[in-house]
């Protein structure tokens, strides 16, 4: 491998111009050869603006590559898995946003396209190089581990998804041109109805960072106790069975008004408070505050929390994993227990669940 990574990178929209081509057109330590996007015009103005050399319409382009090593691809969830596969395919490393795929059997056929292949999936739930989440698991595995606060014995996971101020997204407005934007395909049938998928978009894209970070920081779902949706409004509540407590996550939107996200751990004594910060306000980190104990003086800390922005965090990280080999905070395996998830929640709001 060349001393600076060649990466290509797929897809130019508003995630894409946000936060992952920046970071990785400014990164020391690649280089992005070739630009891809089925809108040919926009990719050109953005290769331009980023100094890459090369723009393609195709992703194929990139498979044919033998001196690109990794692919960044930021591309809406059913696109995932079949570029994915195509590239893993052809030798190359692969980060891809999140979600792995919007149905199940794909995801996994993505997971299991990186283990036949050994290259190396990543996938973007960012949160996981968030400072503050850092902190806040390195906390819960503190109190867990001595046992001073005693069991959990509940979790609360709440999103409403407010309006965004401008500054959420970056300091301006993403890039657009006249072209029209590409259909997005359907994924194929995974046995549940069309009108229960379109209930998924709010769990797939906002929903899904809360489920990261309980799965990430605590114990695997072992079942939906209960799931429903609102369908004009969205208005969701989901239980999860964790053995010895429950999770119980709900969610709310509104095209105003202010965005308010929490997951708090309660303990027999005390509580664990985590405020993740909006996902692309830059360099803000999540806030965490520990309660020890209770009564009229509990002991409250709320520790100060240092360190690169998440996003710029996973993109450095991404690199480095390639070039050593280290196993990535978010791998495809580590990722599917999101997707069977969101698969578990779907089939309860079909009543097709246990």
């Amino acid at each position: 491998m060349s001393e600076r990574m060649k990466i290509g990178f797929i897809g130019c929209g508003r995630a894409a111009q946000t936060v992952h081509l920046p970071w990785f057109a400014a990164s020391d330590q690649c280089e992005i050869t070739t630009l891809v996007d089925r809108r040919v015009e926009l990719a050109s103005e953005l290769a331009s603006t980023y100094g890459i050399g090369q723009v393609a319409g195709d992703h194929r382009v990139l498979c044919d590559d033998p001196d690109i090593d990794a692919v960044v691809m930021i591309l809406r969830e059913p696109l995932h898995a079949p570029v994915g596969i195509d590239l893993l395919r052809a030798g190359k490393h692969v980060f891809t946003e999140k979600p792995l795929s919007d149905r199940l059997p794909e995801a996994r056929r993505l997971v299991d396209a990186a283990t036949e292949t050994g290259r190396l999936l990543m996938v973007g739930y960012m949160r996981r190089y968030d400072p503050g989440i850092e902190k806040a698991r390195e906390l819960l595995a503190e109190v867990r581990a001595s046992g001073e606060l005693g069991q959990v014995v509940q979790v609360r996971l709440h999103i409403h998804k407010g309006g965004g101020l401008p500054h959420d997204f970056g300091s301006s407005e993403p890039v657009t041109t006249a072209e029209e934007k590409p259909p997005v395909p359907t994924g194929p049938d995974d046995g549940l109805p069309a009108e229960v998928h379109q209930l998924s978009w709010s769990t797939n894209f906002f929903d899904t960072h809360l489920s990261d970070m309980l799965i990430h920081l605590l114990d695997p779902v072992r079942e939906i106790v209960y799931a429903d949706m609102e369908t004009e409004t969205r208005s969701r509540m989901f239980i999860y069975d964790h053995g010895s407590y429950k999770s119980v996550h709900t969610g709310s939107a509104s095209v105003v008004g202010p965005r308010d996200e929490s997951m708090v751990v309660y303990f027999e004594r005390g509580r664990l408070t985590i405020r993740p910060s909006p996902n692309f306000r830059r360099d803000e980190h999540a806030q965490v505050e520990l309660v020890r104990g209770g009564g009229p003086s509990p002991v409250i800390e709320r520790p100060l929390v240092a360190g690169p922005w998440c996003f710029r965090a996973q993109a450095e990280h991404f690199l480095r994993c390639v070039r050593t080999g280290e196993r990535p905070r978010c791998t495809g395996e580590d990722a599917m227990a999101n997707a069977e998830l969101l698969h578990a929640i779907l089939g309860k709001l079909a009543g097709r669940g246990p």
